[in-house]
């Protein structure tokens, strides 16, 4: 996910680019490091690392996506799931 960060932190840097927010939901070995990255690339007011949630938390993350990645390393492009009623969750 590093190199996502240091991707958006271009993207910043370029007038043109409409307003942006990424939200990173859930935690691990690397979550303290990347949060430290994000700073660093001054993207704090942009990346918001939320930790664990709740379901109906996560669901109104989902519902306000564009972009949303289920798996690591595998984003997708899927409107239909912004308008779900029901979403679930894998391991």
């Amino acid at each position: 996910m590093d190199w996502m960060l240091r991707s958006l932190a271009s993207l910043r840097a370029d007038p043109d680019t409409p307003p942006w927010q990424l939200h990173v939901v859930g935690g691990g070995p690397e979550r303290e490091a990347l949060e430290q990255l994000s700073r660093t690339l001054g993207l704090d007011d942009r990346v918001v690392f939320h930790g664990f949630v709740d379901d109906l938390t996560l669901k109104g993350l989902y519902n306000l996506a564009h972009l949303f990645s289920c798996r690591r390393g595998r984003a997708t492009a899927c409107p239909p799931l912004r308008r779900c009623t029901i979403t679930a969750r894998w391991s």
